[in-house]
């Protein structure tokens, strides 16, 4: 299989979310890198960032290692939640701008937030994605992938005419 140009960044890797949870559950262990090499792996060095991962704190305070990955046609995060003992692995195969809103999402439901507007607006994406809510009079063109019609439309909220 040929290396399209949008994978070439992730070498070409292919993996489930399966394959992603046991890489993380490996990690937790010393079979496979020692508690030195996991040490500075996830020390960050430049900024952030350490040897492949995102090393940041939440809003809780609490630490939070990650990755996340955009090609062509799909979008991926890879959340280890160290303090709290807990992983979120999402891989989405359209490359619509969903990942930060579904990692908000997915972050207020794990850990209880008051902030349900990720949730919310995460939810009515998934709807309009299905055709299930339709909004009107968008200020920017659409393209709705789901015809196979490459023009523009502007997705409708049902609603009275306006005057």
């Amino acid at each position: 299989m040929g290396r399209a140009w949008g994978t070439v960044g992730a070498g070409g890797v292919r993996a489930t979310v399966g394959d992603l949870y046991k890489w993380e559950q490996a990690l937790r262990g010393t079979a496979i890198l020692s508690a030195a090499a996991k040490e500075k792996l996830f020390t960050p060095f430049l900024g952030g960032y350490a040897y492949g991962w995102e090393v940041s704190r939440t809003r809780r305070g609490t630490r939070l290692i990650h990755h996340s990955g955009t090609t062509l046609a799909f979008e991926s995060q890879f959340l280890r939640y160290v303090d709290e003992d807990t992983v979120a692995i999402f891989l989405l195969n359209n490359r619509i701008g969903w990942r930060e809103p579904a990692w908000k999402a997915i972050e207020s439901v794990l850990f209880r937030s008051q902030d349900t507007l990720p949730l919310l607006i995460f939810v009515l994406a998934i709807l309009w994605f299905l055709g299930l809510l339709r909004m009107r009079r968008i200020p920017w063109p659409a393209v709705d992938w789901r015809r196979e019609s490459s023009t523009p439309s502007a997705p409708t909220i049902p609603g009275p005419e306006p005057r």
